[in-house]
């Protein structure tokens, strides 16, 4: 399990026994929410990672936030984000892990 992955399901773990209001949520500064490449990776077939992809492409839209997906490593996982309205990602499918110099630290997919 990825440590993002973890963070997940701590804050729905936490807000489940009520020690964590979600409510919360909306006051946390941020303008970027990435999408695990666990969840990437079961595209396009395990529907639970499409519905979670999608969910969180939806709650990024309504919050005016931006929303990169991580690991997308086919061109089929890449058509699925860029028709679910995603236009960030990083992955093997744009190259394998480069400095973070100039541009390198995130691949619009769009391109």
């Amino acid at each position: 399990i990825t440590v993002a992955a973890l963070v997940g399901l701590i804050v729905f773990a936490v807000a489940a026994v009520g020690l964590f209001d979600p409510a919360n949520l909306v006051d946390l500064p941020v303008d970027i929410v990435k999408i695990d490449k666990q969840f990437i990776a079961g595209l396009p077939h395990d529907a639970r990672c499409a519905a979670i992809t999608q969910a969180v492409l939806s709650l990024g839209e309504t919050l005016g936030l931006s929303t990169i997906a991580e690991g997308i490593e086919t061109a089929t996982q890449r058509e699925l984000l860029l028709d679910w309205g995603c236009a960030l990602g990083q992955g093997f499918l744009f190259g394998r892990s480069a400095s973070l110099d100039g541009d390198d630290a995130g691949e619009l997919i769009t391109g």
